[in-house]
């Protein structure tokens, strides 16, 4: 038997890839036309069943056609494409329709190798020659060719057209497509009801929103009965059935609610959101059947969110060097209204007791907040950690306010008093190595032979360069402190300058007699001899300073604790006060008992640095009185036990005892605050005796030179009042007749300005015309309560809008009378002008000549010796204050403003101005006051800002400053009038505008 030829199988396996591919074809057309069919007959369904059509009927059509629709397509993509994948001959059959250059000849090959060996009873080399010939064409051809999928894509067309249908009618009736897709989805029988389609129309729904919402009432015609609304909102409903019913009601899943049946046909009714729910109207008929609607009507709760808390300020998290006040910046927004806002501060340690700032303003929907948080408010520590954020509620009163919460920022402070107590531990630790080096100056045998005498001079040099260098890093770092007051730090810098230049002196001395000194030279040991006693000198006094701002910083450390511990208990006060009227309140009775013992905390930390002072002091310094007889250190005990008896007492209810005892910790502390002060004002004066002799005599000059210049002031202001009088008499009695004149030049003014208004201007006149009103309005003002220098600017401010308008008319080539009217006030205004500046003239002649000349002199003498005094006393005081480091450039500066007032009220004097002399002696007297209490401050010892948010001088540059406006500052009329009368004096064509828009900043 022959083997059948190998090109027989490479034609099978073509007919086999053929037949997957017919099969694979016809399975995704018989998927997409299936989709396509099942879609559109429940979309069609689905449209007809929500406008209305019969429930049970229609599903019964919509099941029929779907099982109709699936028998078509199971024969038409499913069956129909079997029988042509059946069999060999099928499939070559199908090929052979694709592909024309084929003929009958895969038909023929497959029959041929199904009759081998003897295929057609013929030659079976020829059959295998045709079946060689067409097993190669079959090779070139492309399966896709063959067997395209396009066929299968209409099927998936159709189904893409069909979504398009279902989306479109979800856009367009959404209602639709949900009524009857629950109509669809329903049993027929409900309850006993039997389902139908819809029971009623003209449907009407009227939407009664909580009064917290702030919305109108809502009425919906031609509702579906859907609908969403916040939880409380009153639905009232109105509609009208379809057929006549003896009974109606709703039907909310298992609950019923009745309706009110008017004739038959119409009924109303209502219910209150309070959750998503569904519901269906349901009837009785006249015959007894109960019918519900197929149609399932949604009730979806419209949620009222929290409010949102934007905190804009601060913007992140924070480390500030103190406490101070925080600057808050936030928007809370809420969907229908808020309550109440606040700001909540707290100690991040013991964040279930914070405290609110409530904040005004919050209504509506957005809310813009600002405010400065006092940190102090939680009884912050430096070195606590804080945090802060802002809550916001809004406004419903169904649920209760919902609460909305910023975002935290933590609030780190820095604690300066730990870098402050390293920095005067280093001061005494400076203390050692000073002595170190005076002892080493005062031990050196100037005639030993052990070592050359040159190397121990220089290891005594060295020694103190070491102790200088030391005092200087602290006195460098105090400069940065804000705990140590500038007296101190002043004083060692001082201190630390003699002791400097006495080092250079002995260095001058000492190397160029480096030879002399190796040879024992009797001259050059002499000179560096008192060259050493001269850094002996300087070393002992420096030591001497050194222990005496060494304890006065440990006393302002003490009192700065005794101030925070009167403030603390003051706030304790306040809160149990607070407590008394609302003795139910646990958090502040908590808050209270949390203060109590922070307080107590802080006067254990109080009494552990007595005892540090008491233990480093130097012996000379024991006897101030608070530290030798322990007055301190008693009060503290005596506080600590009444904070202990103030604790219990709050247990036991007793708060009228808990005040009295707190009144009594008050006296105490003030008692150990004065015991403080007593201890700080006899050292500062035990250790700057000079000063205060210094300071006593520079007082008394100024007290001095303070009563001289009050009493020529007095003769001045008796002067003032007799011009002031001449003026007045003049304008009201000699003068009247001219400013009636005036008034009347005015009036005409005014008439010609509201006949300009009644001309068409170009628009960018009307500004120039309203200012022009406003001016001339304020000239007659002026005139009518005789302020001359005020009616003068007021006309010559009017000028300038007459000019600009005068230049504005010329674009308007149609208006006739405006250029005419413009010109006619210019020429109002400039005669208003002359006649203000005469008459002003003649008011300032006559009230010069009221003024004794001689008078006049005598005070300007008086007054220039004044002033010369005052320079000596500026001198003076320059003197002392380098002399006193702790003496700050303030009174000087003082002194010199008073000696430059009083010079300006000289000249005026001579000028025979007394009125225009009165405010430089007033500003010298000023100055001389603050120089006294600058003398007076001077005099007792400084303590440092340790006050909430404050700084030195020095570290100020952050803070904020308030910029005056120009409302802020009105020239004196003596002023105005003295300027006014030098721009009479007509300085030349080129100055003329300069001097103009001088005199205007002035005034404006």
């Amino acid at each position: 038997m022959t083997a059948r030829p190998p090109q027989f199988d490479r034609i099978g396996d073509v007919l086999r890839r053929t037949r997957r591919r017919l099969w694979l074809r016809a399975g995704l057309g018989a998927l997409g036309w299936l989709g396509a069919t099942v879609g559109g007959v429940l979309l069609l369904a689905i449209g007809a069943m929500g406008l209305g059509a019969d429930g049970a009927a229609a599903r019964w059509v919509t099941f029929a056609a779907l099982g109709a629709s699936a028998l078509a397509v199971l024969v038409r993509a499913v069956i129909a494409p079997a029988r042509r994948a059946a069999s060999d001959e099928a499939v070559a059959d199908h090929i052979e329709s694709q592909v024309d250059a084929l003929g009958d000849g895969v038909t023929a090959s497959v029959q041929f190798a199904r009759e081998w060996p003897a295929p057609g009873r013929g030659d079976p080399s020829m059959a295998a020659a045709f079946a060689e010939k067409i097993a190669a064409r079959l090779d070139r051809l492309d399966p896709r060719q063959v067997t395209p999928m396009a066929a299968a894509a209409r099927g998936w067309i159709a189904v893409a057209l069909v979504g398009a249908g279902w989306g479109l009618l979800g856009l367009v009736a959404p209602d639709v497509l949900q009524r009857g897709a629950s109509a669809l989805a329903a049993q027929s029988v409900t309850g006993g009801a039997r389902e139908v389609g819809p029971l009623v129309g003209d449907l009407t729904l009227t939407l009664h929103y909580p009064a917290y919402t702030g919305r109108s009432p809502r009425q919906i015609p031609n509702s579906t009965g859907d609908v969403e609304a916040p939880k409380g909102t009153r639905v009232e409903l109105r509609a009208t059935t379809l057929a006549p019913a003896d009974e109606a009601r709703m039907q909310f899943g298992d609950a019923e609610l009745p309706l009110k049946l008017i004739e038959g046909r119409d009924i109303t009714g209502e219910f209150v959101v309070e959750g998503p729910a569904v519901w269906r109207v349901a009837l009785t008929t006249g015959d007894g059947e109960r019918l519900i609607e197929s149609i399932e009507r949604h009730v979806r709760l419209e949620v009222d969110q929290a409010p949102t808390v934007t905190l804009k300020l601060p913007a992140e998290d924070l480390e500030l060097d103190d406490l101070r006040t925080v600057p808050v910046v936030f928007e809370a927004r809420d969907d229908f209204g808020l309550s109440k806002a606040a700001v909540v501060v707290a100690l991040a340690a013991e964040s279930e007791h914070p405290e609110r700032i409530e904040q005004p303003g919050a209504r509506g929907r957005r809310m813009d907040g600002r405010d400065e948080v006092d940190l102090s408010i939680v009884q912050a520590r430096p070195g606590d950690r804080l945090m802060l954020f802002v809550e916001a509620y809004d406004n419903n009163d169904v649920d209760g306010p919902q609460r909305g919460v910023s975002a935290t920022r933590f609030i780190t402070v820095h604690s300066p008093q730990a870098e402050h107590l390293a920095l005067t531990e280093k001061l005494r630790e400076t203390i050692e190595v000073l002595l170190d080096a005076l002892a080493d100056r005062l031990e050196l045998d100037w005639q030993a032979t052990d070592r050359p005498l040159p190397a121990r001079i220089a290891d005594l040099m060295l020694g103190t360069r070491e102790a200088a260098g030391a005092l200087g890093a602290v006195v460098e770092a105090m400069a940065d402190d804000p705990l140590t007051p500038d007296e101190v730090r002043l004083a060692l810098a001082g201190a630390l300058g003699t002791l400097e230049q006495a080092m250079a002196g002995e260095k001058a001395a000492v190397e160029p007699r480096t030879a002399a000194l190796e040879a024992r030279q009797g001259d050059a040991i002499r000179a560096a001899s008192r060259a050493n006693e001269a850094v002996v000198d300087a070393l002992e006094p420096a030591i001497i300073l050194v222990e005496a701002m060494g304890a006065r910083l440990a006393l302002e450390d003490m009192a700065a604790l005794a101030d925070e511990l009167k403030a603390a208990q003051h706030r304790l006060r306040e809160l149990v006060e607070q407590y008394r009227q609302n003795p139910d309140d646990e958090a502040l009775k908590a808050r209270i008992m949390r203060d109590i013992r922070r307080l107590r905390d802080r006067m254990a930390e109080m009494q552990a640095r007595m005892a540090q002072l008491r233990q480093k002091l130097p012996e000379e310094f024991l006897n101030l009185d608070g530290i030798k007889q322990d007055d301190v250190a008693k009060g503290l005990d005596e506080t600590r036990n009444q904070l202990s008896d103030l604790e219990k007492m709050l247990d036991e209810g007793r708060i009228d005892e808990a005040l009295a005892a707190l009144d009594e910790m008050d006296k105490a502390l003030d008692e150990l605050s004065a015991s403080l002060d007593q201890d700080m004002q006899d050292l500062h004066e035990e250790t700057n005796p000079e000063m205060q002799r210094a300071i006593s005599e520079l007082m008394d000059q100024t007290r001095d030179l303070m009563k001289r210049q009050e009493d020529v002031g007095e003769k001045t202001q008796a002067l003032a009042d007799a011009e002031a009088e001449a003026r007045r008499r003049a304008l009201e009695e000699d003068l009247a007749g001219r400013l009636d004149d005036i008034e009347k030049e005015a009036a005409a003014l005014r008439r010609t300005v509201e006949d300009i208004a009644r001309e068409r201007l170009p628009a960018i006149g009307e500004e120039d015309l309203d200012h022009l009103r406003q001016r001339v309005d304020e000239l007659n003002r002026a005139l009518d309560g005789k302020q001359l220098m005020e009616a003068l600017e007021m006309a010559e401010r009017a000028m300038d809008h007459l000019d600009n308008l005068d230049r504005f008319a010329r674009f308007e080539p149609d208006a006739e009378r405006l250029p005419r009217l413009v010109q006619q006030g210019q020429r109002q205004d400039g005669q208003v002008m002359r006649s203000l500046a005469e008459l002003i003239d003649e008011a300032r002649q006559r009230t010069e000549r009221s003024v004794s000349p001689r008078q006049a002199q005598e005070l300007r003498r008086e007054q220039q010796a004044l002033s010369e005094a005052a320079e000596r006393l500026r001198r003076r005081v320059a003197e002392q204050g380098q002399k006193m480091p702790g003496m700050s450039e303030a009174p000087q500066q003082q002194a010199r403003e008073a000696g430059n007032a009083m010079r300006d009220a000289a000249e005026q004097l001579r000028r025979q101005r007394p009125a225009q002399a009165r405010p430089g002696q007033q500003q010298a007297q000023s100055q001389l006051q603050s120089l006294m209490e600058g003398l007076r401050q001077s005099a007792q010892p400084q303590r440092a800002q340790r006050s909430q948010g404050q700084r030195q001088g020095r570290r100020m540059a952050d803070e904020r400053v308030v910029i005056p406006g120009a409302e802020g500052y009105r020239p004196p009329a003596e002023f105005r009038e003295e300027l006014l009368d030098a721009m009479k004096q007509r300085p030349g064509e080129q100055w003329q505008e300069q001097v103009k828009r001088y005199y205007e900043s002035l005034i404006r």
